[in-house]
């Protein structure tokens, strides 16, 4: 949904189970996460019209290992990092993937995790909310999070 002249259109209705969702730091690509049919990260253009074009699956994220063993976890919370890195909350821990789709990493964690969230003064400390335990980890990490535009510097 989005908020423009007292209205609120649905911008996306044919997604099946969305979670995460975040811009990306020049604004012109909006990033969500789903479930169903496969965990996926899907990126739409947002023109100068606000109106949302060309939905592509970015990355699709693997439910199996190189070994063939299943990977656990589900899409969930996401953020960007001052590079257009995307951060997302997804089967196997937090995976990076880049604005071109491209698999940077991943972090995993001893429990499932829900959330991930840039903080700190220069906006590289990383937290991670567990889904069990009530556990936040804490990571320092050399790339700095996007600050959101609510948050002066």
């Amino acid at each position: 949904y989005r908020y423009k002249n007292g209205k609120v259109p649905r911008m996306i209705d044919d997604l099946d189970h969305p979670n995460g969702i975040v811009v990306s730091p020049d604004n012109k690509t909006l990033y969500v996460d789903t479930a169903r049919p496969q965990p996926r990260l899907i990126a739409y253009d947002v023109p100068k019209d606000d109106e949302l074009s060309n939905a592509r699956d970015l990355f699709l994220f693997p439910m199996t290992d190189e070994n063939g063993a299943p990977i656990r976890g589900a899409v969930d919370g996401m953020k960007v990092d001052s590079k257009g890195n995307i951060w997302v909350v997804s089967p196997g821990g937090v995976n990076i993937v880049s604005a071109q789709g491209k698999h940077l990493g991943r972090i995993q964690l001893p429990f499932g995790v829900t959330n991930v969230a840039f903080g700190g003064s220069d906006m590289k400390d990383v937290f991670f909310t567990a889904r069990s335990h009530g556990m936040v980890y804490h990571l320092k990490t050399k790339v700095a999070g996007q600050r959101p535009i609510y948050q002066k510097p």
